[in-house]
């Protein structure tokens, strides 16, 4: 067997450092995400001595291997926590530079509420997948971050949410009209970001702008018998997945990219934002402490709602909507919230859940097809095992 040159692989855990080689092909044979890792350096030796040693220490329980890039070693698990931490503290910076403002401490209450910064880790990670510095992706990432903000902040202004992330939301504690300001000035932080890297980078964040608010009003104004799977996907293509194409979009075309990358992150961006906003669907259908569908007592209509419908017959449809109705006019009752916990076991006990879940894994299928033809790196690894997690339902909306 001709030896191979040193590369710095890694097995993560607690034990101490060992010597022994691990071949490639042995990262998806060993991955098991669900167990805690060692902390075993292998190389040298041939696999069956690895495995050998494998099955010695670990009693034949597979532990995850990560083939580690001798630039960088860093797990992928670490690298986006990493790059989160990093993302917070540029955010934390950036509220140092508007602290004059008198509206500040609103702002920083608005954006340093606990998120998992998603769509900037993703607008950083496109960017790298084509080639561009994290340092110089930085503040689009941020933009698009202060962007989302503002749409949650506007959100809980539209449906008068006292909570956001479990903490009284804007509009609780300061009221609606600093609400709308909070929201205004987030968008306006967004566009002082963006302005740096150029117009078109300015006018894909207007772009998305006009397609959110688009599918936004759909949301809100659609009735349930207007409502088709095909206005749907519309629907949730503006308000979620048309900004989850933009950070991937932008990314590339920040790094200079080709016509080709580019497109085939923006195509990435949607098939996750897609399949994100499905995913926000079922985990509001099938909630894990058996409260009421806070969708449905929004009067918001669903893909599982959609799928009901469809499926009922003529004087079904009818309550459905008188139902969807009656919510709509007052929330606040303890009918309403009958009649949204009807609706709710009605969509538990079809099949609309499990065409979810279909629907889920076709969009996370189209998003790693979309990245199949760039450059294999770690950033593009990255990638591909978040959508991974979304298909298997690991990352939670929020």
């Amino acid at each position: 067997m001709v030896e191979r040159p040193a590369v710095n692989r890694k097995v993560e855990g607690s034990i101490p450092s060992s010597g022994v080689w691990v071949d490639k092909n042995l990262q998806r044979f060993l991955y098991n995400p669900y167990l805690k890792y060692t902390d075993i350096h292998l190389y040298k030796l041939n696999i069956r001595k690895a495995l050998n040693i494998y099955r010695h220490i670990f009693s034949y329980t597979f532990y995850k291997v990560i083939i580690m890039d001798p630039k960088n070693s860093q797990s992928e698990e670490s690298y986006i926590s990493n790059l989160r931490e990093e993302i917070n503290h540029s955010i934390t910076n950036l509220l140092l530079n508007i602290s004059p403002l008198e509206i500040s401490p609103l702002i920083k209450y608005a954006i340093t509420s606990d998120g998992k910064r998603l769509r900037p880790i993703i607008s950083i990670l496109s960017g790298q997948c084509a080639g561009a510095d994290k340092k110089y992706l930085m503040n689009l990432a941020l933009a698009f971050e202060m962007l989302h903000t503002a749409t949650l902040v506007h959100d809980d202004i539209i449906d008068k949410d006292k909570l956001r992330r479990n903490i009284p939301s804007i509009n609780e504690k300061w009221g609606y009209n600093s609400a709308i300001l909070v929201g205004d000035a987030l968008i306006s932080l967004a566009i002082k970001l963006s302005a740096s890297y150029g117009k078109d980078i300015i006018k894909v964040v207007a772009d998305h702008g006009m397609q959110l608010c688009n599918g936004q009003y759909m949301d809100l104004s659609t009735d349930i018998d207007k409502m088709t799977e095909e206005q749907y996907l519309k629907k949730i293509n503006g308000k979620s997945a048309s900004l989850f194409r933009a950070v991937s979009k932008s990314g590339a075309m920040v790094a200079s990219a080709s016509n080709s990358v580019i497109e085939a992150l923006s195509n990435f961006g949607e098939s996750f934002g897609m399949a994100y906003q499905i995913s926000d669907d079922l985990i509001d259908t099938i909630p894990n402490d058996n409260s009421i569908s806070k969708d449905i007592l929004d009067g918001r209509i669903t893909l599982p709602l959609v799928y009901t419908y469809n499926k009922s017959t003529s004087e079904e449809k009818r309550k459905l909507k008188d139902i969807i109705i009656s919510i709509r006019k007052d929330n606040t009752t303890s009918t309403a919230a009958e009649l949204a916990t009807e609706i709710n076991t009605e969509m538990k006990n079809n099949d609309s859940i499990k065409y979810c879940k279909e629907k889920i894994l076709n969009y996370v299928d189209a998003g790693k097809s979309a990245l199949s033809p760039l450059q294999d790196n770690q950033y593009k690894k990255n990638l591909e095992d978040m959508i991974n997690l979304l298909g298997d339902g690991q990352i939670l909306p929020m």
